[in-house]
């Protein structure tokens, strides 16, 4: 993708999978951030959507996940969102939020701590969890990164690259 533009690449559509029906948004397209090596690309885009139920979930997946991984190369992935309508002293609750490389390099050999960050500006506990294939979250590609603990309550993953 070229930087700044938007990218006419790999739309998707965002399904209803519970609690509605249908497509919510229909070929989803995002603003390129970087370009890789000419190879991988990442980007995001914030779309507005005004549900009329207080919950349901909805997806959307596709097939073009890193094909060097050691395990779940090529692999389907899928991207789920629950959203429930809570409403605390006269205000909507916020989901909680990160903003993390997409790619984290690091060297053969070592030992890593990496930090997620999360925020959630109602002041909410966050906690991080690997997606879990018995709810449909992950696609292909469920916990797939040998050599790797993730300490849910501080959304810390440690990583030993010995090369698998």
């Amino acid at each position: 993708c070229s930087l700044g533009s938007l990218a006419d690449v790999d739309k998707f559509d965002l399904i209803c999978r519970t609690g509605c029906s249908g497509s919510i948004t229909d070929a989803m397209s995002f603003y390129c951030y970087d370009n890789i090596q000419g190879v991988y690309g990442t980007g995001g885009r914030s779309y507005i959507y005004n549900p009329s139920m207080t919950s349901f979930e909805a997806s959307f997946a596709g097939g073009n996940w890193l094909s060097t991984l050691v395990v779940g190369g090529n692999a389907h992935w899928e991207l789920r969102i629950k959203y429930r309508y809570i409403r605390r002293s006269g205000k909507t609750n916020s989901s909680p939020v990160t903003a993390m490389a997409e790619i984290v390099g690091v060297q053969h050999g070592c030992t890593y701590l990496i930090k997620i960050p999360v925020a959630d500006y109602d002041g909410d506990n966050v906690r991080c969890r690997w997606a879990s294939s018995g709810l449909s979250e992950c696609g292909g590609v469920c916990e797939v990164l040998p050599g790797s603990f993730l300490n849910e309550r501080t959304c810390e993953l440690q990583y030993n690259s010995r090369g698998q």
